[in-house]
């Protein structure tokens, strides 16, 4: 069977779920993620998936595929002649991707191509609470849907939320629930779509649960550390967020878990795309920190500098600012917050400037530098 996952968001989380749970169940499956592909349980990164790379994985053997069906991949058409057996769109947002779509319309039209790419019958799962929903979902058959609001097919509902995880309760043909290592509530969503999926194609019902709770995470997704200098210790959280909704909502699912902790974010945008969306990344940023850090994030080809004056004029504040990554990160360390949120990068491995693509250098790998010569303690949570 052949799974699709679109949306501005949670595309790699959900994709890398469904890989996970299928496997749990013993089930042989191969998936094309913006990380790479995956073969059961082997993993071929890929720094830039191509088409070839894409080509591959529809035309390989395996019984199962699971699709991170991308707006650009969408627009130009490479999943025309795929017949899903089950789509999943996790929502739409704006300010993402106007340097390839040139429009909300454009990027809109694009995502809803996933629905055009199913085999006849097959289900569209879409989560209800997206501000866009029935632009979306205009005229399209065979809907099931998903979320917080009550109207919804499969009612999610987080009963519990610590630093190590969540106790949800999805309701869907009667409660089942669910106890998962994903924190948040776009995480409470993802983990509805993939049991939805999961269910709906025939999978029985309590294997699905148990694969979704043994399921640990993405690398770069809200991923914790402790950083221990001296007598003090940090949490230091790396996620990808790079749009103004999803730093939103990460700082202030770090503000419900870390109760009354003083809140650092360090982050940056990207150069040469989505310029509109800095400054409103700066407002987010500065109303939900106690302090904030403005440092480089792929700047391409544009004068740094300009990126960080972007961000800046939606803060009513001056703010620090290091344009070297590893030196904002240690700077933060050093800082007297109880908590370090890396936005941005992710587990992105790379760091692109004027001069070029530059390799090894994730969050993950900047932090564990900065902690090794500092001799500062670095611990996964």
């Amino acid at each position: 069977m052949i799974l699709g996952v679109t949306g501005t968001k949670g595309k790699t989380t959900i994709c890398s779920l469904l890989h996970h749970a299928l496997l749990w169940c013993k089930k042989d499956v191969v998936s094309f993620t913006t990380l790479g592909t995956k073969k059961n349980n082997t993993d071929f990164p890929i720094e830039d998936p191509s088409l070839t790379d894409l080509s591959n994985v529809l035309n390989s053997t395996t019984e199962n595929k699971v699709l991170e069906m991308t707006s650009y991949c969408l627009e130009l058409s490479f999943f025309d002649f795929t017949e899903a057996d089950c789509v999943i769109m996790t929502g739409i947002e704006e300010d993402e991707h106007t340097e390839i779509h040139h429009s909300f319309d454009r990027y809109m039209d694009a995502k809803r191509k996933i629905f055009g790419v199913r085999r006849p019958g097959a289900k569209a799962l879409v989560c209800l609470d997206d501000d866009k929903f029935d632009d979306i979902t205009r005229d399209v058959p065979d809907l099931l849907t998903y979320g917080f609001n009550k109207d919804s097919d499969c009612v999610v509902t987080v009963d519990r939320v610590s630093d190590r995880g969540m106790f949800l309760t999805l309701d869907h043909n009667g409660k089942v629930k669910v106890k998962t290592k994903l924190v948040g509530d776009h995480n409470a969503l993802n983990v509805a779509a993939c049991y939805l999926a999961l269910t709906g194609l025939g999978l029985e019902k309590n294997q699905v649960v148990k694969a979704l709770e043994s399921f640990d995470g993405v690398p770069g997704r809200f991923e914790k550390f402790y950083v221990q200098r001296s007598s003090n210790r940090k949490t230091v959280i790396i996620d990808y967020a790079h749009t103004p909704r999803s730093l939103e909502v990460n700082l202030k699912l770090v503000r419900k878990i870390f109760r009354d902790k003083k809140l650092c974010t360090v982050f940056g945008c990207g150069g040469n795309k989505s310029s509109e969306k800095r400054p409103k990344m700066g407002e987010v940023a500065e109303r939900l920190s106690d302090e904030v850090i403005l440092t480089n994030d792929n700047p391409r080809r544009e004068n740094p500098l300009e990126i960080i004056s972007h961000i800046l004029s939606g803060m009513t504040k001056p703010h620090q600012f290091e344009l070297d990554r590893k030196s904002a990160i240690k700077m933060a360390l050093e800082g007297d917050c109880d908590i370090v949120f890396l936005a941005g990068k992710g587990s992105e491995d790379y760091y692109i400037d004027s001069e070029g693509y530059h390799s090894n250098m994730s969050d993950k790998t900047l932090l564990t530098d900065v902690s090794l010569e500092n001799n500062f303690v670095l611990k996964n949570l």
